[in-house]
């Protein structure tokens, strides 16, 4: 049902939401990043002189380590963090743009359409003569009367 709508070209289309599908992607990068990681380490211990005197001045290891640290929260924010937040406040908007007639899918997988939007709630019309009471952080996509996707 919802794959039919990215198939089709629904809102969403072409977009991964998935976060361990979006790293698949990056994987070779992260090994790359954790092979560096083992060489600028390896190479901290290897200038202490090894035995007891390794790593004896935690500053000089923190220099080599800190820009490895900096430069990996910089990607974690830029491949999970920021595109989550868009979606939120994509979501966020979604939801704010309802309006009776639209169609709506709800994360449980209840197609219907909607018949009065309330602060809180929406009432959702799924059958004839049937309407239920659905809070609106459960409803997962939205289309406009008009518009084919959710059936």
């Amino acid at each position: 049902m919802i794959g039919e709508t990215v198939a089709q070209g629904g809102r969403g289309a072409g977009r991964v939401s998935d976060p361990v599908e979006r790293l698949k992607g990056f994987l070779p990068f992260l090994f790359l990043m954790a092979a560096i990681f083992c060489l600028m380490t390896g190479e901290v211990f290897a200038q202490g002189g090894g035995g007891a005197g390794a790593g004896s001045n935690p500053m000089e290891q923190l220099k080599g380590f800190l820009p490895f640290l900096v430069f990996m929260v910089a990607i974690f924010y830029l491949l999970i963090w920021r595109p989550q937040k868009q979606q939120q406040k994509e979501h966020q908007k979604l939801l704010a743009n309802m309006k009776k007639g639209d169609r709506v899918v709800t994360s449980g997988g209840l197609h219907g359409i909607i018949h009065a939007v309330k602060e809180q709630t929406v009432s959702v019309k799924v059958a004839d003569n049937l309407r239920v009471d659905i809070s609106k952080s459960a409803i997962t996509s939205v289309s406009a009367a008009g518009e084919p996707g959710t059936n």
